[in-house]
């Protein structure tokens, strides 16, 4: 089943637009959950007719993709927050619970599993897909949460050796091959298929 973005009509007068989101539990997990956007009416354009819209999202970042068709990622955790626009093809995403969804043409996700086991994705099909990438602007927050984890890291792991640290802050999955394999997206993923993964323009995504 491919899963869209959509409004629901509340009572006539109120709108909620929906999106999955993919999310990491505490336990290291990963599940979906639609969130809900309240739409206002508001005047966007000056002097045109008001539309409705939901409130601003910060982000930093787009990047136009194409992902070849049979491309597979083995479960990773996200390096980023990131928004995905599917135009043309079908994604479907795996949670580590076990549900599945597709995304097809006109269709909105949001990839929040930065942590855990995170998520398994492959192109359905024989088409390529073709979509846009939104990258959330890193808060503060996520910037303490990063030092922390680096800071963690140095110490427990590098410095003191226990290993079982190392294991639950890196997923091992995304660890093995990424000293490995590192022409595929994300780094350090695992990829099935052709290996071919296309960002435009490609000066966006050397990093």
């Amino acid at each position: 089943m491919t899963h869209v973005l959509h409004v629901r009509v509340r009572n006539g007068i109120d709108d909620l637009m929906k999106y999955p989101r993919v999310v990491a539990t505490p336990d290291g997990e990963s599940h979906f959950e639609d969130i809900g956007v309240p739409l206002e009416v508001a005047q966007v354009v000056p002097g045109r007719p008001a539309t409705e819209s939901g409130p601003p999202i910060a982000t930093s970042a787009a990047t136009l993709l194409r992902i070849a068709a049979g491309w597979e990622a083995t479960w990773h955790p996200m390096p980023k927050h990131w928004f995905c626009v599917t135009l043309a093809g079908e994604m479907e995403c795996t949670t580590s619970d076990g549900e599945t969804r597709r995304f097809g043409p006109g269709s909105i996700y949001f990839l929040d599993d930065t942590t855990g086991k995170g998520h398994h994705s492959h192109v359905v099909g024989n088409a390529d897909w073709i979509g846009v990438g939104v990258d959330l602007a890193q808060t503060k927050t996520d910037s303490a949460n990063d030092k922390a984890i680096v800071a963690r890291f140095v110490e427990q792991v590098t410095n003191q050796g226990h290993f079982e640290v190392f294991d639950e802050l890196v997923a091992s999955d995304f660890v093995l091959h990424s000293a490995a394999r590192r022409s595929a997206w994300p780094r350090g993923v695992q990829t099935n298929g052709p290996e071919r993964l296309e960002c435009l323009p490609r000066s966006a995504c050397d990093h």
